[in-house]
């Protein structure tokens, strides 16, 4: 369990030192010391007062480049096969499906990759989106860990989905690309990239 510092918050530093013994003691006391722990976790949750549920971001506070994932794992993940020769998938195998910029994305080792200009002022349109904190949960967990969740259904398609829908069509359209073809279950993703493809003047077919 993993408790979120406050600098001065007595009651906080409290429960982590509370829980720091219980990870010391022997099988037959760890019990009683939880029960204890997490019973001022509750009363903790319960009555504090005036916390802040909602936080909301400025404009300034979007990020200006992607967290490439793959450059903090302890090893790089296996490469993707080709459908065909069952072979690990080259640049060129690509090339038919996806703008040089996307493929260049997919093969990067760096651990930032700079968000296009054109994509940030889109993304401006809804972010940053709001995040609030879950008090209900860390009530019924009885924890005094602080848990926070992204709404991101504010985007003009209602999901987190045109944070990828868009940056993808402006990378098909700065390469002359006129006509994206995709498929769609629920319809998120289609509407998503329909109204990705409407930014750039590109037309969107769906299957």
């Amino acid at each position: 369990m993993l408790l979120s510092p406050s600098v001065g918050d007595a009651s906080h530093s409290q429960l982590a030192a509370l829980q720091g013994t219980c990870h010391g003691r022997v099988k037959t006391g760890k019990k009683t010391c939880y029960n204890k722990f997490i019973t001022q976790a509750r009363a903790h949750t319960r009555t504090t007062p005036n916390l802040q549920v909602k936080i909301m971001l400025d404009d300034k506070d979007i990020p200006s480049r992607w967290y490439n994932l793959i450059a903090d794992l302890p090893e790089p993940p296996p490469p993707a096969l080709h459908p065909q020769t069952r072979l690990p998938l080259q640049a060129e195998d690509l090339m038919p499906l996806f703008p040089k910029g996307l493929i260049m994305q997919e093969a990067s080792q760096e651990r930032y990759i700079d968000i296009p200009e054109e994509v940030l002022q889109v993304y401006k349109s809804w972010r940053a989106t709001p995040l609030f904190r879950a008090m209900r949960l860390e009530k019924a967990l009885g924890t005094p860990a602080r848990i926070y969740y992204k709404y991101e259904g504010a985007s003009p398609a209602g999901s987190h989905k045109p944070n990828t829908a868009v940056p993808q069509a402006w990378y098909n359209a700065q390469e002359g690309v006129s006509k994206l073809v995709t498929e769609t279950g629920a319809g998120q993703w289609g509407s998503a990239l329909a109204f990705a493809c409407s930014l750039f003047d590109l037309e969107c077919e769906e299957q």
